[in-house]
């Protein structure tokens, strides 16, 4: 009976560890967690010094503050973290999946960590602990180095004599207005009415960037950004200004300063090119002769094109299409144009595209306004000899 009781009990604790450990699958949806703050700190801004901040090995909580009870430090799972400066503008964005802010694996990430300065902002986000095989999130923290510093608006210090539009709106100009006002207007005092640059270790950020005419960026087609200060030499961006097409896009980033001991900033500017492309070719896509159109697509790709390509129908009215370049191997884009001009996002990259890649044309229409007409036509498919 003895030996039978021991069996039983032996029985019942294999039974026990034999059982499967249940495991926390990915992805699942984290929970809200109001009793956990990271860092355990509730403050809606955190100020820290650069020493304390380098000094993190990662985010953590310890204390549950639904019943102001102490627990195990618990280190973050998955964090989300993005640098700014002092316009909070978002320099940086990394996305942890083991929270661990001093990885061996995050070079890029241990690059900016090193870069950072007084007044600089950290936003983490997204931030998620692992606990009793459930997955919580708790509120983001943004953190501050140093100091909190609110940049005051210049009412005098402007980029350009005229005055700056609302967010996301643009000024329309032309390519030879903008040109001369960047050579002879660039750094301008509105309350002493005369061009001016207020310091000269100033530089501020220009970008050039081709827009289709549907109303949204194109994808991967952003030309250089430009440090721009009174020394420049403005020969590069010109050239590429003067390459842009109609509703291409130029903006300048706000920039701040120091003036008199304290922080200041400027607002960007916005200007959209109004530019039409002159069609010194033409190509009838409604009966497309596909070797004179390659043709074409190689002296483009040699600058050797005078003017601009326009695909037309067989009455010369201009085709909307969308462009999409396939290169071997690699991932393809897709470009619109409105107004049936081969616009300078598609040149540049048809440029990079070799033999062998291929250019599709698709979305071939036309529009009678006044007959309120609408015409399809049939799809291109070219490969590059």
């Amino acid at each position: 009976m003895k030996h039978l009781l021991l069996l039983s009990i032996l029985f019942f604790c294999l039974l026990g560890n034999a059982q499967t450990k249940e495991e926390l699958v990915y992805p699942v949806v984290p929970i809200l967690d109001k009793c956990h703050q990271a860092l355990d700190n509730t403050d809606s801004i955190i100020i820290l010094s650069k020493k304390e901040f380098l000094h993190l090995k990662g985010i953590w909580t310890t204390l549950d503050t639904c019943y102001n009870y102490a627990e195990d430090t618990l280190w973050a799972k998955n964090l989300d973290i993005t640098f700014g400066g002092l316009m909070d503008d978002g320099r940086v964005n990394y996305l942890l999946g083991d929270g661990n802010l001093k990885s061996m694996f995050q070079s890029s990430l241990k690059a900016s960590l090193s870069h950072i300065k007084s007044y600089d902002h950290i936003h983490i986000r997204d931030i998620q602990f692992e606990r009793n095989g459930g997955l919580y999130q708790v509120e983001d923290i943004h953190i501050v180095i140093d100091s909190l510093v609110v940049p005051e608006l210049d009412t005098c210090w402007q980029y350009f004599p005229m005055a700056p539009v609302k967010p996301m709106h643009h000024i329309k100009v032309s390519k030879e207005h903008f040109i001369t006002l960047l050579s002879d207007s660039f750094g301008y005092n509105s309350c002493k009415n005369k061009i001016e640059w207020h310091d000269t270790n100033q530089k501020v950020e220009m970008w050039i960037a081709p827009r289709s005419l549907v109303d949204h960026y194109t994808v991967n087609s952003f030309i250089n950004d430009y440090n721009i200060r009174p020394s420049s030499d403005l020969t590069r961006p010109i050239n590429d200004i003067k390459n842009l097409g109609y509703a291409d896009i130029i903006a300048f980033r706000r920039s701040v300063y120091r003036k008199a001991g304290k922080y200041y900033f400027t607002p960007g500017y916005r200007f959209t090119i109004t530019d039409k492309v002159e069609c010194s070719t033409s190509v009838n896509i409604e009966e497309p002769n596909t070797d004179f159109l390659i043709h074409v697509f190689k002296l483009i790709q040699m600058d050797s094109l005078p003017g601009g390509l326009c695909f037309v129908n067989s009455k010369g009215e201009p085709i909307s299409f969308k462009a999409v370049m396939i290169p071997q191997g690699g991932n393809p884009s897709m470009m619109s144009s409105g107004e049936g001009t081969f616009n300078s996002a598609m040149i540049i990259r048809l440029k990079k595209l070799v033999s062998g890649d291929k250019i599709l044309l698709e979305g071939l229409s036309s529009h009678n306004p006044h007959e309120n007409k609408k015409s399809n036509y049939k799809s291109i498919i070219i490969t590059l000899p």
